[in-house]
Formats: structure tokens, C-alpha cells, sequence
């Protein structure tokens, strides 16, 4: 009776022993598996001078964002951005650059799923003369529009 106890206990100890991989590739399996352990563990514990610095260029960044001349937002409100008024804009935008025979240099950034874009225009590039006449411009085409903010002097919140 005993005999029949022992024999299924033993074999499953036995099929249980050949699945742990320590057992089964012995001192080189752990002291491998050991090292590949510790490996990310060297590789943190020399980055966390150079992620503290990143972070901290970062902040000065965020914290002394790059101001633009103005800051046009076509913005939804769940049913897409205004698209017509995105369209008269960009004729505006290759107009003036086209009369003043300049290049505005904007970035244009998307943000949103539904169209939702940034324009960020610097006027450092322009006489006092030119950039009131672009932002008077600028407010008078998108005066009739619901879905657009005009800010001045503002970072570019959505650039990635």
C-alpha cells in the first residue's frame, strides 16, 4: 500500500524538479540570470544624473516657453474645427507673405482628432507696422468664426 502512495509522489516531484530552470541549468543559470538582472539595474543606476538633468531642462523650458507673435487655435467642440475659415487663413497667410515678399515662419501643429490645429507665428521678423497690420487682418477674417482663439504673445501649447 505504501508502494502505491510513494510512486505517484515521487513522480510528481520528479516532473515538477525538471521545469524550474535553476535546477536545470544549474549555478550558470542563475548566476545568468542574475547578471541580465542586474544589467538594467547598472544601466538606471548610472542614469539618474542624466534624467535629472534632462528633467530639469525641461522645466526651464516649460517654464521660459517661447513666446509667439500670435497664437491662432481652430479649435471643435465635438463636430469638427471650422473649415472654412482654416481655408480663408491659409490663403491669408500665402497673401501677406506674398505682398510683404516675407516668410512668416509659423509652425503649424495638430492636436486633436478632429482637425483641431495650431498656428504659432513669430512677428519678430516684421516692423511694429507690419505685425498690427497682421493682427488686425487676422481677427477681421476670423471675427465670424466660433471655433478660433486668438492669443498674442502666448506659447505654442499643443507643440510636441
Amino acid at each position: 500500500m505504501k508502494n502505491k502512495f510513494l510512486i505517484p509522489v515521487l513522480l510528481v516531484l520528479a516532473s515538477c524538479a525538471g521545469t524550474n530552470p535553476a535546477t536545470q541549468s544549474g549555478t550558470t543559470g542563475t548566476t545568468e540570470q542574475g547578471s541580465s538582472e542586474q544589467k538594467p539595474e547598472q544601466a538606471v543606476a548610472g542614469d539618474p544624473a542624466k534624467e535629472k538633468e534632462a528633467a530639469a531642462e525641461d522645466k526651464a523650458r516649460k517654464g521660459q516657453a517661447e513666446l509667439y507673435g500670435v497664437v491662432v487655435s481652430f479649435y471643435s467642440k465635438g463636430e469638427g474645427i471650422d473649415s472654412k475659415a482654416l481655408h480663408i487663413y491659409n490663403t491669408f497667410l500665402d497673401g501677406f507673405e506674398k505682398q510683404y515678399n516675407l516668410k512668416l515662419n509659423y509652425i503649424k501643429t495638430p492636436w486633436g482628432r478632429e482637425g483641431e490645429v495650431d498656428y504659432c507665428i513669430p512677428l519678430n521678423n516684421m516692423d511694429s507696422g507690419k505685425q498690427s497690420n497682421f493682427l488686425m487682418q487676422t481677427r477681421e477674417i476670423l471675427l465670424q468664426s466660433q471655433l478660433v482663439h486668438i492669443l498674442e504673445n502666448a506659447p505654442c501649447n499643443h507643440m510636441q
